[in-house]
């Protein structure tokens, strides 16, 4: 009994120091092959520098710029997302719909907000992740 009481107690203590990974969201990863100009957004969900395995490339910077790939991660609000390295991304990370097809359509990721145009009401949800609409066949809209 003292044998199973002591390994349960390593075991506990073991899985406490490992913790979950510190997350990443920022670091340069690679999403896939370069795409033409005004190209479309690419998520490689296999990407092993990150943390999530999420890499993620925007089609383009809110300011015309060239987006870079970066590790990314779900979210449920922007403060789920930490700031990353201010290098890669100036303005902060926000919670928002990264792509509308596809297995991650209308999921929203940690996207870094230079690539975002945000208006004055916010990050608008693109409207083909309108729940009300029956069009709308994204199995990820809520």
């Amino acid at each position: 009994m003292k044998r199973l009481l002591l390994a349960l107690a390593l075991s506990v203590g073991a899985m406490t120091l490992a913790g979950c990974p510190d997350s990443d969201v920022g670091k340069a990863c690679v999403a896939g092959a370069p795409t033409a100009t005004g190209g479309s957004s690419i998520i490689n969900s296999q990407a092993l520098e990150c943390n999530s395995r999420i890499c993620f490339r925007p089609s383009s910077a809110a300011g015309g710029g060239t987006s870079e790939d970066l590790c990314t991660d779900f979210c449920s609000s922007s403060s789920d997302c930490n700031d990353g390295p201010k290098d890669k991304c100036k303005a902060g990370f926000a919670c928002a719909v990264a792509v509308t097809v596809g297995p991650f359509c209308c999921k929203k990721m940690c996207i870094c907000k230079d690539y975002l145009s945000i208006s004055d009401a916010g990050i608008v949800r693109p409207e083909a992740c309108n729940p009300d609409k029956p069009e709308n066949k994204c199995p990820n809209i809520r």
